[in-house]
């Protein structure tokens, strides 16, 4: 979710406990924030960390009440799943 701008689907390349690859192009600046939502895990408060043409990284934002230890562990048994 970017403020002002409509959904967009996003494939997930990989995944660390610090943030996502993504396979995607968004109107964003790195620094930028955005929430990502992965259906049936949780939303993903994140950080653009950098980009290129089809391609770009996150950084999970890790203040209290983001990316909780559940959501990591659902993140990686449905990752698994793939």
């Amino acid at each position: 979710m970017i403020d002002g701008q409509p959904d967009r689907d996003l494939i997930i390349e990989n995944a660390s406990e610090g943030g996502f690859g993504l396979h995607c192009t968004l109107p964003v600046e790195i620094g930028d924030q955005l929430v990502l939502s992965v259906a049936q895990i949780g939303v993903f408060p994140c950080r653009l960390a950098w980009k290129s043409e089809d391609r770009c990284g996150v950084q999970f934002l890790r203040e209290e009440g983001h990316l909780s230890a559940g959501q990591i562990s659902g993140l990686s048994d449905a990752l698994l799943d793939f």
